[in-house]
């Protein structure tokens, strides 16, 4: 209005200097400046009643987004706790004291160095027993297999059976006789020498023997020289020195004989005896057989004899190879637990916390106690759950896109390493693990315990149409701002110019595709495909026309042909192009747009100008409310 009034006093000022005139033309302005002000109210007076009766029925808050072209992705999305690839609670399986620590938190071990010593003088003194146990038994098998060889019985010198005990079927005893034997092919001369011609006397000399009952010299050899000497009958110190003679055959037991050692002569005659004489003696007990022999007979040393029967003897033997076996499984089990008193490190790794020390004790009560925590650094993994609908998009090896809450700024790469084919359902719905390790995880920066969020893109589009998830409505809708008529119109041509290939438009007449076909269809065929195309037809126009009938002023409903979507964007084949403005719902579902329309200007607080001539997005003051009247066109 002011500047209204400016304009039509610079008017006055050009018309000329003189007074008269001067008012004449005032006069004049005056009245044609009242004039356009109450055109002017009027007009702005109707515009408002009109948009209030007629113009859009959308609210302040109401939002738009124009068509860009960017890229759009299909993305899955979890989130996890990171851990290390190996970690390895270090515990006692038995109690002692810790004698000895070798480490500190922090530090890197690698897998088999020593942890812990514990005392083990307890175990120590258990294997010595178990070592006794194992003795005794094997003692106890000897004994058995001792007695099964004594079942069988030898003789124990060569000579002739002057006396047997037993027969064939016969019970005997441990320690009872069974024979006598005597070797009667040498005899055996006792004889007394001078103790003083005894000194020169000694054991291989060769002698000559001659018999008293028949003068008959045999040849002989000293056998032994007595050490002592004795007084006879006579009161003459004597020695007596064995001669050992072969038999002729004649000699017996009881013969009476002289000698001559050299030159040397024996004191007095002495009796023949036999060199060998035994008897077989029962070493077991058992029941007689096998025995073949008769008193007379001759029997070489070491020939068989007889053998004495024992049933209970093999399961003594059993018994025994048993108590064996014990004794060393149980003797081995201790060896083992030696080994637990040694703790090694099970794994390569850091040891990220250490709880017992030298000096701590381990008894019954703690000795499950976690001493110690080794991680394996290396290599960092975490779990996502991914529903069963995306699982099958999943494939090992994937990229993985990684963000943590603790290092914000920061993306992290890593790969799906495993997909688990065991799910867990909640409220009819399967999610599957699926493990991800971090790419370099060791220059990473992240440590177990961290939250992490992962991003799985499984399909992306780039550089095409799209529009905002919120701006396709039901049916494939989404509701366009209107323009200008020939703006639009030029924009339907072009849409569906660029929407028809060289060969899908109609050239000549020609049918199309799809035509072809249906006239190669038969009538029968033909009638039932039209009804149910018709069908389907009517029933999309029908959800169409109830969305269309929703349509906010200064829109209208386009029916757009989608592609790829993800969380915020919907790919447009066709449709829709590239600056076109579209209606966007907010988070509650109802329809919104923010475009600067009828509620700026002087409802908005009076804060704006006189209407543009030129299109365009309003101003930021517009936006916020308090903008002016709206453009006048796009």
């Amino acid at each position: 209005m002011r500047s209204l009034l400016v304009w039509m006093k610079e008017l006055v000022q050009k018309k000329g200097d003189s007074k008269p005139a001067l008012n004449r033309n005032w006069k004049k302005i005056v009245k044609i400046g009242i004039c356009m002000i109450c055109v002017l109210a009027l007009g702005t007076g109707g515009f408002f009643v009109y948009q209030a009766k007629f113009g859009a029925k959308v609210s302040a808050n109401e939002q738009v987004a124009r068509v860009t072209k960017g890229d759009v992705s299909k993305v899955i999305e979890g989130s996890g706790t990171i851990e290390a690839i190996d970690q390895y609670n270090v515990t006692s399986l038995v109690k002692g004291e810790i004698l000895t620590c070798t480490f500190e938190e922090g530090d890197m071990v690698q897998q088999g160095d020593l942890l812990y010593a514990l005392d083990s003088s307890e175990l120590d003194n258990n294997i010595q027993k178990g070592l006794a146990s194992v003795e005794k038994a094997q003692l106890s098998s000897q004994q058995t297999n001792k007695t099964i060889q004594n079942q069988t019985v030898y003789a124990n010198t060569s000579g002739v059976l002057t006396q047997i005990y037993v027969k064939n079927g016969e019970q005997v005893q441990n320690g009872a006789k069974l024979a006598d034997i005597v070797n009667t092919d040498v005899m055996v001369l006792q004889i007394p020498f001078h103790a003083k011609d005894a000194g020169n006397l000694y054991a291989g000399q060769n002698a000559q023997v001659s018999l008293e009952s028949s003068f008959t010299t045999l040849g002989g050899t000293v056998k032994s020289v007595s050490t002592g000497a004795m007084s006879n009958s006579e009161g003459v110190s004597v020695v007596t020195v064995e001669i050992e003679v072969g038999n002729p055959g004649g000699i017996q037991q009881g013969d009476r004989a002289t000698a001559m050692v050299g030159n040397i002569a024996c004191n007095a005659a002495g009796v023949f005896t036999y060199s060998q004489e035994g008897t077989i003696i029962s070493k077991t007990s058992g029941e007689v057989s096998g025995l073949n022999y008769s008193v007379g007979d001759y029997i070489k040393n070491g020939s068989y004899f007889l053998s004495l029967n024992d049933d209970t003897l093999s399961t003594s033997i059993r018994q025994n190879e048993l108590s064996i076996q014990d004794a060393q499984l149980a003797l081995e089990s201790l060896y083992d637990q030696k080994e637990d008193y040694n703790i090694k490190a099970p794994i390569s790794g850091k040891v990220i916390q250490k709880t017992s020390k030298a000096g701590d004790k381990l008894d019954n009560s703690n000795n499950s106690t976690v001493m110690a925590i080794i991680a394996d650094l290396s290599t960092l993994v975490f779990e996502i759950s991914v529903d069963e609908l995306d699982i099958t998009n999943i494939s090992v090896g994937q990229t993985v896109q990684i963000t943590a809450d603790a290092m914000e700024g920061t993306t992290f790469t890593g790969y799906v390493d495993n997909i688990s084919i065991v799910g867990t359902s909640s409220n009819g719905v399967t999610s599957y693990p699926v493990k991800v390790v971090v790419n370099d995880s060791e220059n990473s920066g992240l440590i177990p315990g961290m939250n992490v969020s992962a991003q799985i893109v499984i399909e992306s589009r780039e550089d095409v149409l799209r529009v905002p998830v919120s701006a396709v409505q039901r049916g494939n809708l989404v509701y366009v701002k209107d323009s200008s008529a020939a703006e639009q119109k030029d924009r339907n041509g072009q849409s569906k110019q660029s929407n028809m290939s060289q060969e899908e438009r109609p050239q000549g007449g020609a049918s199309t595709e799809e035509e072809k076909k249906q006239e190669r269809v038969p009538q029968s065929q033909s009638e039932t495909v039209d009804k149910e195309t018709e069908t389907d037809t009517n029933t999309k126009k029908q959800e169409n026309k109830t969305e269309k009938s929703n349509v906010p002023d200064g829109f209208h409903a386009v029916t757009v042909e989608v592609g790829l979507s993800s969380e915020d964007f919907v790919e447009i084949i066709s449709g829709l192009q590239e600056g076109d403005t579209v209606l966007i719902q907010n988070k509650s579902g109802s329809i919104t747009t923010n475009q600067g329309v009828s509620q700026g200007g002087m409802m908005g607080g009076m804060g704006g100008g006189m209407p543009g001539g030129g299109g365009g997005m309003p101003s930021a003051g517009a936006r916020a409310g308090g903008g002016g009247m709206p453009g006048g066109g796009r």
